[in-house]
């Protein structure tokens, strides 16, 4: 159930959401002035190797210290939005919404508050907040540098050959079904696609091809994939290849 905070639980609760990511990390403030202990804990998940974006308002100006900061952390994505004006902090597990920027001064001295809120305990919470950023990043500009990414190898599925009735019965049923490489939500099949809406997204931000995943596009068992090898060997020997 979600919880009410007030300004020290606050602070608190997103030094623990920030902490305790494992796979993405969302930080939406339109305002952003951080201390040092704020950039010890981000600069603490660049061992993670997870996604880590942060939207700041447009109009608002960094300090200097603190965009070399960000800029330099390999694993920011750094973003800016006009008129944004919501707080949200949310990660793989947990989310805050609140009045609080990341912003020292609001942090030691403004009359702040928020909930927390849990994605199994508020799963309908979890997931209108999680697509409400979504759609704050749509909107967003990117301010970070990105370098050259690797262009991918992708599965080719080599089909049986089929008779008139089999062609017939494919069109009626449409495209065949497969399974997000990352959650394993019921998609179509598609290996050049092995993601689904809500994670290719994320996904992109770094778009590494070799990042492990978790499920097999093909069979949607629990196997190690990845984004340019999204089908597992027992799938893959049954009639696939790459180019």
């Amino acid at each position: 159930m979600a919880k009410f905070l007030d300004a020290t639980g606050t602070s608190a609760a997103i030094v623990d959401l920030i902490k305790n990511s494992r796979e993405y990390l969302f930080i939406v403030s339109p305002y952003i002035k951080m201390n040092n202990q704020s950039k010890n804990y981000l600069q603490g998940l660049a061992t993670k190797n997870i996604d880590l974006i942060i939207i700041y308002r447009s109009d608002s100006k960094l300090d200097p210290e603190d965009e070399k900061f960000l800029r330099d952390n390999k694993i920011i994505e750094l973003y800016t939005c006009d008129n944004l004006h919501a707080k949200c902090y949310l990660n793989e597990n947990k989310g805050v919404i609140s009045s609080l920027n990341l912003y020292d001064h609001s942090q030691a001295n403004n009359w702040e508050m928020g909930v927390l809120f849990d994605k199994n305990e508020d799963s309908e919470l979890y997931t209108n907040a999680f697509n409400e950023l979504k759609l704050i990043l749509e909107a967003s500009k990117s301010k970070s540098i990105h370098p050259e990414r690797k262009r991918p190898r992708k599965a080719v599925f080599v089909p049986e050959k089929k008779g008139f009735m089999g062609k017939i019965l494919d069109a009626a049923l449409g495209p065949e079904g497969g399974y997000c490489i990352r959650c394993g939500k019921d998609i179509d099949l598609n290996p050049n696609k092995p993601l689904c809406f809500h994670c290719f997204p994320i996904w992109n931000k770094h778009a590494n091809p070799s990042y492990k995943e978790k499920y097999c596009h093909h069979c949607g068992e629990e196997r190690q994939t990845t984004y340019e090898k999204p089908i597992c060997y027992e799938c893959f020997k049954s009639g696939y290849k790459y180019k």
